[in-house]
């Protein structure tokens, strides 16, 4: 996709490992360390795989601050 934009775009589903073909909005609710320590592994990761796991752990961090009365 960063060709077609130039710049990445977030991935739907996982293109590899134990969720290849899930949807990564369902694994990050499901198993948010599994994106946790891909993110913190992987050495090789392409752009748009970066930005979908930063975003989801972005997202999974804000909503964990929400339940706990942070803003």
């Amino acid at each position: 996709m960063v060709n077609i934009t130039g710049r990445p775009a977030l991935l739907t589903t996982f293109p590899f490992g134990k969720y290849r073909g899930k949807a990564v909005s369902e694994i990050a609710k499901r198993d948010p360390g599994y994106l946790r320590w891909l993110f913190n592994n992987l050495d090789n990761m392409s752009p748009e795989l970066r930005l979908t796991l930063k975003h989801y752990l972005e997202d999974a961090q804000a909503g964990q601050q929400r339940g706990n009365g942070t803003p």
